[in-house]
């Protein structure tokens, strides 16, 4: 009786790695970043865009994907959408991504006073380890709590005034800050640390 051979194990699945670039609304030249993580939740993309663009994850955010809300449903009773927001940490990239994995855009609101506008492209999976990582972009992000878009714009136009009455309270404020600063390296080691007790590979 011939002896029996055992086939060979099924290769497992290769874990998704997806692509998305974030692009903040209205600001010219753009602040935008381009990022790379596994599957996780919606609130692990939340802390990979926090962490990527340089905010402080200190206010409310919400995603608006396909003419719904995402979100923490109890950080969001105040809002005219409350009643159908969506848990975003019950909802995974998968469940939000095109099954065939196309490009996919939608928006990620920051803050509901300021109103940091985002949009966020999902580009595809792509041919790389699902590691956390920011892997291009552009300019430094806003300062928290600055008046939004516009107030934004006022700031650096007072910084980059010797002229302007405010320009030495704002020059004591700011420090040292470069709005054309930008650093791959640096924006993946806060991914790093923001994602490190989430379900994502973090680098």
């Amino acid at each position: 009786m011939p002896r029996k051979t055992a086939r060979p194990a099924a290769h497992a699945a290769r874990p998704s790695t997806y692509q998305f670039t974030i692009t903040l609304r209205d600001t010219q030249p753009p602040i935008w970043r381009r990022i790379r993580l596994g599957d996780g939740s919606l609130d692990d993309l939340h802390a990979a865009i926090q962490a990527a663009m340089g905010w402080a994850d200190k206010h409310r955010h919400y995603f608006h994907i396909d003419d719904r809300h995402y979100g923490r449903p109890d950080r969001l009773a105040d809002q005219p959408f409350a009643a159908d927001v969506v848990d975003s940490a019950a909802t995974s990239l998968a469940d939000i991504l095109r099954a065939d994995r196309t490009p996919l855009r939608f928006a990620y609101v920051y803050d509901m006073g300021d109103r940091w506008e985002h949009d966020v492209v999902f580009e595809g999976c792509v041919e790389a380890p699902p590691i956390a990582s920011c892997i291009d972009g552009g300019r430094a992000c806003p300062p928290e709590d600055c008046g939004g878009v516009g107030g934004f714009e006022y700031l650096l136009e007072v910084l980059g005034d010797p002229d302007h009455s405010e320009h030495l309270d704002a020059v004591e404020s700011m420090g040292n800050y470069d709005p054309a600063d930008f650093d791959p390296v640096w924006a993946t080691a806060r991914m790093t640390r923001s994602l490190k007790t989430s379900g994502l590979r973090a680098s």
